[in-house]
């Protein structure tokens, strides 16, 4: 369980009140907390798993670097992952999190919004015998296929033409909920990208949810999985 400080005041209500229910209630007695941290803000959002010991983690309006190093070395001492990714953002409200940019939809693949494709980077965090590692800025297709031993990681753009892949992405295009590998839950109205997502291989299981964006959030955001089979 992860309870880390959210970067809004007026979020804070909420990490106070999953701390008191993981910390009270019978049902999650002996729950393990992987991180929990008042200062150095991470956001869910930010956070994607992307193999069994690899985490990605976006830096920029919500998450701070320290809030990601901090973690990654939580993260490495409660021997959760091996490898995590500190994966720079804009800092602007259409792309807040990580997940509004970048979501997985198979075991080898992304889908991404078109205008990060060749920009996105990352810095690679290791656990060694000595402590944390960090190595150089690279770019994060190429960072993450090395951090998950694979020979390619797959990216799905959102799209060439750049009005459609900026609409879909301020409504969520990116923002899918993987139940399955290669099968995912994506706004209908999104349907250029879900059409990418299809010829690609991927089943789309799409809801009409029209209210639900006008708050912000996509499929993932408004989720959170409490049981997951190993892959």
């Amino acid at each position: 369980m992860i309870i880390p400080s959210l970067a809004l005041p007026a979020r804070a209500r909420e990490a106070s009140l999953t701390d008191l229910i993981y910390a009270h209630h019978p049902r999650f007695t002996g729950v393990r907390r992987a991180y929990e941290s008042h200062t150095a803000p991470v956001e869910g959002g930010d956070v994607l798993l992307l193999a069994p010991g690899v985490v990605a983690v976006g830096v920029g309006e919500r998450t701070t670097p320290a809030g990601a190093e901090a973690l990654a070395r939580s993260l490495f001492d409660d021997d959760l992952a091996h490898t995590v990714l500190a994966v720079p953002i804009e800092q602007k409200r259409a792309q807040m999190h990580l997940d509004t940019v970048c979501t997985m939809v198979d075991t080898d693949a992304v889908v991404m919004y078109a205008n990060v494709v060749d920009t996105l980077s990352a810095f690679t965090l290791e656990r060694t015998p000595d402590g944390v590692k960090i190595s150089d800025e690279a770019p994060f297709v190429e960072a993450a296929a090395n951090a998950m031993g694979i020979d390619k990681l797959r990216v799905i753009d959102t799209g060439l033409d750049p009005v459609i892949a900026e609409r879909e992405q301020w409504d969520d295009g990116n923002n899918t909920l993987a139940l399955a590998p290669g099968v995912v839950v994506a706004y209908e109205r999104n349907a250029r990208t879900n059409a990418r997502l299809q010829d690609a291989g991927i089943e789309v299981l799409t809801i009409a949810a029209s209210e639900l964006g006008t708050g912000r959030g996509g499929p993932r955001c408004m989720s959170c999985p409490v049981a997951r089979d190993p892959l």
